[in-house]
């Protein structure tokens, strides 16, 4: 038996002839998380995936923490299931035939638990290369999704976040927020779509012509996100030199260049525990590109002019007005960076083409122009009664 670490991951890699279950004291669980000792005990959860090893793992690590935990070799037992009990959570696996990795069997699986069961939450587990897919089907009802391999503090926290929708209801969005896509339905489903990505720690790349909405689109995914209480650090890279474009994302100290009088914090940096928002990525340098690419991959940065390396945790969300795909093609943006950042990619109609959005607007406008005008009404009635 070979168990890589004794925290952060909880694959546990077996030989073909030993008894998992006879280790099964020897395996470090890590102890009840913050955000899990609170959760109210009585859910039932499935986990559905064709390796034992998963199954075993993913059920030793669940059970510590939830009433009831079962498994499943296939999602073809799911509808027995479900007709036995009520069933809070699923963590469906997206293959199951040796082989296919196109996650197919996956997609066509969510979509007849959702039938059967409209209140089960699900949760995807895919690998890398299939996060596309993984993406698709939260289009298609699942409430997120989890990378292979992935770390037991992950999973817990997605199944908790998932959890946590049933017992309280996201409140609607408030029509003074300043944010709405429209009252059509496709405007309401795509808004549908916004909040559920919203929740997940996902990078989100945001398209659409100039004017449609993309910079309150990102405050708007910041706000419903886990990292609301931090900083939303924002750039327009359409708004400064390349020159400086550089020193502005990953900051410098003293004396790494002429004007570099004192040391200075990059966005990246500034955005540490929070968003960073990248407005006009179209205009970012291949040069910048590379640089961010290698950020992405590593979660380190270092400053112009310093040797030293530090750890950063931020979302990035980025919006262009332009087709990235065909600058791919061209040579002007790289296609690594890309992939690395429309992990989800919402495009926002113009506004000609939601012509009800105007009507949404129109009574936003008027409802704040009217609480406004009532509140300086309050304040200057006090003075003519004197």
């Amino acid at each position: 038996m070979k168990h890589f670490g004794t925290e952060g991951t909880i694959l546990v890699f077996w030989s073909n002839w030993v008894n998992p279950a006879a280790y099964q004291d020897l395996i470090p669980i890590p102890p009840c998380p913050m955000f899990l000792c609170s959760m109210p005990e009585g859910y039932t959860l499935l986990i559905i995936d064709d390796e034992p090893d998963i199954l075993f793992s993913l059920k030793l690590l669940l059970g510590k923490h939830f009433e009831s935990v079962h498994t499943a070799r296939h999602p073809a037992e799911v509808k027995k299931r479900l007709k036995q009990e009520k069933v809070d959570l699923v963590l469906l696996d997206m293959n199951y035939q040796r082989g296919y990795t196109t996650g197919k069997e996956g997609m066509a699986y969510l979509e007849k638990i959702k039938n059967w069961s409209p209140e089960t939450s699900v949760v995807l587990m895919t690998a890398y290369a299939d996060v596309n897919t993984a993406v698709e089907g939260m289009k298609k009802g699942a409430c997120d999704f989890v990378v292979k391999p992935f770390s037991e503090e992950e999973v817990l926290q997605k199944t908790e976040q998932c959890l946590s929708k049933k017992q309280k209801k996201p409140e609607p969005l408030k029509s003074n927020s300043g944010f709405t896509l429209g009252c059509s339905p496709e405007a309401q489903k795509l808004q549908k779509l916004v909040d559920k990505v919203a929740a997940t720690r996902a990078n989100v790349l945001i398209t659409g012509e100039n004017g449609t909405g993309k910079s309150q689109l990102a405050r708007h995914l910041h706000r419903l996100s886990d990292r609301k209480d931090q900083s939303l650090i924002s750039l327009d890279l359409g708004a400064i030199p390349e020159s400086l474009m550089e020193s502005e994302l990953l900051g410098y100290v003293k004396g790494a260049f002429t004007d570099a009088r004192q040391d200075k914090k990059g966005k990246i940096e500034e955005a540490d525990s929070g968003t960073l928002f990248l407005d006009e990525l179209g205009n970012m340098t291949l040069p910048v590109q590379a640089k961010l690419l290698t950020i992405l991959q590593d979660r380190q940065i270092c400053r112009l002019g310093s040797n030293t390396w530090k750890s950063v945790d931020f979302r990035l969300i980025a919006a262009t007005n332009v087709s990235l795909e065909e600058w791919v093609q061209s040579g002007r943006f790289r296609q690594d960076l890309l992939y690395r950042i429309n992990t989800i990619e919402i495009e926002i109609p113009p506004l000609r083409e939601r012509p009800k959005t105007w009507s949404c607007l129109q009574i936003n406008t008027w409802s704040t122009t009217t609480r406004n005008t009532a509140n300086l009404f309050g304040l200057i009635l006090p003075f003519f009664l004197l």
